[in-house]
C-alpha cells in the first residue's frame, strides 16, 4: 500500500491499489482473522487516501478557471504518471512472484552419489537463512555430522552417508551463559524426535528413484520436486520458529530457557491431565479404553505436543466418519502396537498411528486442529488479562475432574524487545486448512474470553462491528459459493436397512451472521481451554449439518420433478389411509438450529450482549449447548407433531443428550438413539421414532 512505498503522484495512481477484489475479503474484517492485522492496515491505508482525494479535490474546486490547454497538459501528464505507476506495480508483482519459489520445487542432483552432500549443505544453508551458524564435520566411518548453533540453542545433527544417506540423529541443547564451563544444558527428547522424523521425511523423498507418482505426474530424483519442496519448506520454518525463541531466550540469561523448556513441561502437564479425564470417561462407560470420540465430546481437547511443528498442537474434533476410518484401519496395528507410554491417555487408537494420520500435510476431512505457536505481530498485541477484572465466562469447565478447575499456565511473555510477539492459537495449520464457520454467538463468547472490557462495555450500552458477509453461518458452512442466501435447504435422509421411508428435511437457515475463526491471541491456559471449548460445540454442530448432501431451494434453483406415482388409486392404499397403516412415500422433516442467545438491540463487536439479565459482573451460566430440533408429523393414526431435539451435552455417557417429546406409544431407547447420534446419524432418528410408534 501507499505508507510502504513512495506516494502516489495522481489521483488514478491513489485509488489504483484498492481496486482489487481481494484487498479487503469480507470474511475477513475481524480481530480473530489471519490477516486481520493487513485489513487494518489497508483500512486506514484506504482512510487516508480518501482524505487525501478530498482535500485534493477541495483545493482544485477553489482553484481559478484556467484554459483548455493547460487542462490538455493535465490530463497528459496524468496518462504519463498513470503509466508509470503501473508499470512500477508490475514490476513490484513480477519480483514478488520470482522470489516465491516454494511451487518450483528442489533443484535435487541426479548423480546419487551426490545427493548425501547436497542434503548437509541445503540443511546448512536453511540454518544460515534464519540465522544460525553451520559448522559441517568431515566424514568419518560412514557418518557425517553438521552442527547449527544459534546464541542459545544447539542442533547436532548426525547423517548416515551409505548405502544411502539418511538422518541418524539429532540432539538438541542449550548453551547456558553462565552455566558449567564447556558444557550445555540438555535438550528436549520430544524436540530431537520431531526434528529427527521431519529431517527423515525429507531425505527419503529427495532419494525417491525414477517412478510415476500414484497422481500420474512424473518423478525424478527428489519425489516430485514439490513435494519435496514443501517437505524442505516445512523443515525450515521449524528452524526459524527456533531462532524466534532463540533470540527471546538470548536476551534473558540463564532464565531464557524458559521459552524452549515451556512446551514441554506444558505438554507433559496435559498429557496427565487428558490421561486422567480418559479414566474417567473409561470409568463412566465400563470399558478398559476410552474411544477418542467419545472423549473428544466430554473431555477437554487432545494435546499433542510437537505434532506439526516445534509448538504443541490439540486435537478438537474428530467427524463420526474420520473416526470411523481411524477405528478401523488402526484395528491390525493394536496386537503389533507398542505399550503406549504411562503419561499418555488409553485411547482405542493406537498413539503413534493417530499421530502420523493427523501429522500429515493435509489432515482426513472433518478433523479440527490447532496450533499454539509464538508469532509476530506488526500492528497490535492485546495486554495481558489482570486478576483485578472481574471474570465474566463460565468457561473454562471440568465436568470430568471437577479439582482440577484451578489449574492455570501463563505462558512466557517478553519484556521490553524490538517488536511485538504473542501466543496465538492457529486454527488454519499455517495455512493448509481454511479455518472454521462460526455463529456469530459463539464468535462473542470467543471476545468474552479474550476481551472481558467487550461485555462490560455492552453492558453499558456500547456499540461495535457486524458482519460483512450476507447470509447466515449455515450458509457459509453448506453454500459458501452462493452469495444469496437460499430460501431453505433441503435434503433426503434414507435408512441403511431400510427401517422407515426416506426423510425430507427441511433447513431454514437462522438468522444468525457467520465468521471464520483463524487466529487467536491468547496469554494462559484458561483462555485456550475456553476457547477449545467453544469451537468443539460448533464443530460438533457443523459435522452433523454436513453430514446430509444439502441441496438449495427457492432463489435461482429449479424445482425437482415430483416421483413418479400411479395416476390411479386402487382400494387397498384408501383402506390402508382408513385403517392408520399407509406408509408414505416420504416423510417431511423440520429442521430448526435454535439460537444460543436472545436477539437484542445493543451489539457488541460479534452482536448482542450476553443476554437481558447480563447486569452483574460475574459469571453467569453461559448460553445454552448446541442443539438441533426436528419435528415430523406422528404416524397415523395418530395426529399431532412429534419433537427430537439432540443436544451436545458433555456429563451424558456419550456426549450428547436426545430428547423425544409427542411420541404417542412409542417405546424409545435413550442409549440407543444417542449411540446412533454418535455414528453420525442425527438426521435419521426421526425416522426411528416414526418405526417405533404404534403400527411400526
Amino acid at each position: 500500500m501507499q505508507s510502504h512505498t513512495e506516494p502516489p503522484q495522481t489521483l488514478l495512481s491513489a485509488i489504483h491499489p484498492f481496486t482489487s477484489p481481494d484487498l479487503l475479503s469480507a470474511t475477513s474484517l475481524h480481530p480473530f482473522s489471519s490477516t486481520a492485522e493487513s485489513a487494518i492496515a489497508d483500512l486506514r491505508d484506504l482512510l487516508q487516501t480518501t482524505d487525501t482525494i478530498a482535500h485534493t479535490t477541495n483545493v482544485l474546486l477553489n482553484a481559478p478557471a484556467i484554459n483548455s490547454k493547460t487542462v490538455s497538459l493535465l490530463r497528459q501528464h496524468t496518462a504519463a504518471q498513470h503509466g508509470l505507476h503501473l508499470t512500477s506495480q508490475y514490476v513490484r508483482q513480477t519480483l514478488a512472484a520470482s522470489r516465491t519459489r516454494a511451487a518450483y520445487g528442489e533443484d535435487v542432483p541426479l548423480d546419487r552419489t551426490q545427493i548425501a552432500d547436497w542434503c548437509v549443505a541445503h540443511i546448512g544453508q536453511w540454518g544460515a537463512t534464519v540465522g544460525m551458524e553451520a559448522f559441517p564435520e568431515a566424514e568419518s566411518a560412514g557418518r557425517r555430522t553438521l552442527v547449527l548453533g544459534g546464541k542459545v540453542l544447539v542442533l547436532d545433527i548426525e547423517f548416515a552417508l551409505r548405502p544411502c544417506a539418511d538422518v541418524v540423529g539429532v540432539r538438541t541443547s542449550y548453551a547456558v551463559p553462565n552455566g558449567v564451563a564447556g558444557g550445555n544444558a540438555a535438550g528436549s527428547a520430544s524436540l530431537d524426535g520431531f526434528l529427527v522424523d521431519a529431517l527423515k521425511a525429507w531425505v527419503t523423498e529427495v532419494q525417491r528413484s525414477d517412478h510415476e507418482d500414484p497422481a500420474g505426474e512424473l518423478e525424478i530424483n527428489g519425489g516430485s520436486g514439490i513435494t519435496t519442496a514443501r517437505f524442505g519448506k516445512e523443515v525450515s520454518e521449524s528452524l526459524r520458529y527456533l531462532m524466534r525463541l532463540d533470540r527471546f531466550a538470548s536476551r534473558e540469561g540463564d532464565s531464557g530457557i524458559r521459552w524452549f523448556n515451556d512446551i514441554d513441561t506444558l505438554g507433559g502437564t496435559l498429557e496427565r491431565l487428558a490421561q486422567a479425564e480418559a479414566r474417567a470417561v473409561a470409568s463412566s462407560l465400563s470399558l478398559s479404553e476410552t474411544p477418542l470420540d467419545i472423549f473428544l465430546l466430554r473431555a477437554h481437547a487432545l494435546p499433542l505436543p510437537y505434532l506439526t511443528s516445534p509448538s504443541l498442537t490439540f486435537l478438537v474434533h474428530l467427524s463420526p466418519r474420520t473416526y470411523l476410518s481411524l477405528q478401523r484401519a488402526s484395528s491390525p496395528l493394536r496386537t503389533s502396537a507398542p505399550p503406549p507410554s504411562a503419561s499418555l491417555p488409553a485411547i482405542n487408537i493406537p498413539y503413534a498411528y493417530l499421530r502420523s494420520i493427523l501429522a500429515s500435510h493435509t489432515p482426513p476431512p472433518g478433523t479440527a486442529l490447532v496450533t499454539l505457536s509464538l508469532r509476530p505481530l506488526k500492528t497490535y498485541v492485546r495486554p495481558p488479562p489482570t486478576s483485578d477484572l472481574p471474570i465474566l465466562s463460565s468457561r473454562p469447565k471440568f465436568p470430568l475432574l471437577p479439582n482440577t478447575a484451578a489449574f492455570d499456565h501463563m505462558f512466557p511473555v517478553a519484556m521490553n524487545m524490538e517488536g511485538q510477539c504473542a501466543w496465538v492459537l492457529d486454527f488454519t495449520l499455517g495455512g493448509r486448512m481454511p479455518g472454521i464457520v462460526m455463529s456469530q454467538a459463539r464468535m462473542r463468547e470467543i471476545e468474552a474470553v479474550v476481551n472481558p472490557f467487550s461485555t462490560i462495555r455492552n453492558l453499558q450500552g456500547g456499540g461495535g462491528m457486524l458482519s460483512f458477509t450476507n447470509g447466515s453461518w449455515v450458509d457459509m458452512l453448506l453454500n459458501p459459493a452462493n452469495p444469496i442466501s437460499p430460501e431453505r435447504y433441503t435434503a433426503v435422509y434414507t435408512s441403511p436397512t431400510g427401517l422407515h421411508p426416506p426423510l425430507h428435511l427441511s433447513l431454514a437457515a437462522p438468522d444468525e451472521p457467520g465468521f471464520i475463526l483463524e487466529h487467536v491471541q491468547v496469554y494462559n491456559m484458561k483462555e485456550v481451554w475456553s476457547i477449545l471449548e467453544i469451537v468443539r460445540e460448533q464443530c460438533w454442530l457443523n459435522e452433523a449439518l454436513t453430514g446430509c448432501q444439502w441441496s438449495t431451494e427457492g432463489l435461482l434453483t429449479v424445482p425437482e420433478e415430483e416421483d413418479a406415482r400411479d395416476d390411479q388409486v386402487t382400494d387397498s392404499d384408501l383402506q390402508a389411509i382408513l385403517d392408520g397403516t399407509f406408509t408414505p412415500l416420504k416423510i417431511p422433516v423440520t429442521v430448526y438450529l435454535p439460537s444460543t442467545h436472545p436477539p437484542s438491540a445493543d451489539d457488541d463487536l460479534f452482536g448482542p450482549p450476553l443476554g437481558p439479565d447480563a447486569s452483574a459482573l460475574g459469571p453467569g451460566p453461559g448460553p445454552a449447548p448446541p442443539r438441533i430440533v426436528m419435528t415430523l408429523p406422528e404416524r397415523p393414526p395418530m395426529s399431532g407433531i412429534v419433537e427430537v431435539s439432540v443436544a451436545h451435552d458433555a456429563a451424558r455417557a456419550r456426549g450428547v443428550a436426545v430428547d423425544v417429546r409427542g411420541a404417542m406409544g412409542a417405546e424409545i431407547d435413550g442409549e440407543r438413539m444417542e449411540e446412533a447420534v454418535r455414528r453420525g446419524g442425527v438426521f435419521g432418528l426421526p425416522g426411528r421414532v416414526w418405526a417405533a410408534q404404534v403400527g411400526g
